[in-house]
Order: C-alpha cells, then sequence, then structure tokens
C-alpha cells in the first residue's frame, strides 16, 4: 500500500515476514525505512481500517 502524503512524500506499507510489516517513508532525495513488530502493527492495521466516507 502506498499513501501520498500532502507534502509530497510517500509512505509506503508492506509486509516484511508473517510477524512484521516494513514501513519506507521516501522523498525526492532520501528513503527511510523502519521495521514494526507483532503489536504495532496490529494497532496500524486497526487505524487503517477506517471507513472512507460515503459520497
Amino acid at each position: 500500500m502506498i499513501i501520498k502524503l500532502e507534502d509530497g512524500k510517500e509512505l509506503a506499507i508492506e509486509r516484511a515476514n508473517k510477524k512484521s510489516l516494513k514501513l519506507t517513508l521516501s522523498t525526492r532525495s532520501t528513503s527511510m525505512v523502519t521495521y514494526l513488530d507483532k503489536a504495532t502493527n496490529a494497532a496500524l492495521i486497526a487505524a487503517l481500517k477506517v471507513e472512507a466516507p460515503k459520497e
């Protein structure tokens, strides 16, 4: 999943393995990578499961 942020950055979320997610925050000149453990992973997934507004 790639999320484009308002300031032009991109946040890529992908599965690293069965127990963790890999997050990559990219700008035009650099990238930062971090891995989330199972508990943080679950919290992030729950936060992302917000329903889109219906039009």
